[in-house]
C-alpha cells in the first residue's frame, strides 16, 4: 500500500489512516482501490465506492467464505469481539455445529484475511483472535449475501 500511495504522491497524507479504516487493510479492496486511481485526490472516493458495493454484492464470496463456514464466521463476528481467546471462539463455534472444526475455521479465517490469530504475550501456549474491520461490518450486519 506505501508503495501505491508514494507512486501517486500520497504516502504523507491522512488517506494511509483512512484506507485501513475503510478495508481494514484486507489486500481485494485495496488492489481495487489502487489499480483504479491515478492521483491521491481520487483515492478516498474510490475506497468509499469500493467499500459500499462490496457491502451489497456477494462480500462473503470475495472474501472467500465458503457457504458451509458463512454461519460460523456471522457468528463469531457478533458474539466474539477482538481479543477473545481462541478456546471462547471454541464454545462459540461449538453452538453453530457439533462438526466444525473450530481450529481448521480460525486458520482459514486468517489465511484469507478475515482473522488475525496472535498469542498472548502473558502466556504463548494460548492465542486470540481479530476480525478485520470490513469483514466484522459485512457479516455482522447480514448484508452482501
Amino acid at each position: 500500500m506505501a508503495s501505491r500511495l508514494n507512486s501517486i504522491d500520497a504516502l504523507r497524507s491522512p488517506l494511509v489512516d483512512k484506507i485501513l479504516q475503510l478495508t481494514g487493510g484486507w489486500n481485494d479492496p485495496c488492489q481495487t482501490v489502487f489499480s483504479s486511481v491515478s492521483s491521491g485526490s481520487q483515492v478516498e472516493s474510490t475506497a468509499t465506492d469500493v467499500i459500499s458495493s462490496l457491502k451489497k454484492t456477494d462480500a462473503f464470496g470475495r472474501f472467500g467464505v465458503p457457504v458451509d463456514l458463512l454461519e460460523a464466521f456471522k457468528a463469531l463476528s457478533v458474539w466474539c469481539p477482538d481479543g477473545s481467546f481462541t478456546s471462547d471462539v471454541t464454545d462459540v463455534l461449538r453452538d453453530v455445529s457439533t462438526s466444525l472444526d473450530a481450529n481448521a475455521l480460525l486458520r482459514f479465517g486468517s489465511l484469507v484475511g478475515i482473522l488475525s490469530l496472535k498469542f498472548d504475550p502473558s502466556d504463548p501456549k494460548r492465542e486470540f483472535i481479530e476480525m478485520n474491520v470490513l469483514a466484522r461490518d459485512i457479516l455482522g450486519s447480514g448484508i452482501g449475501r
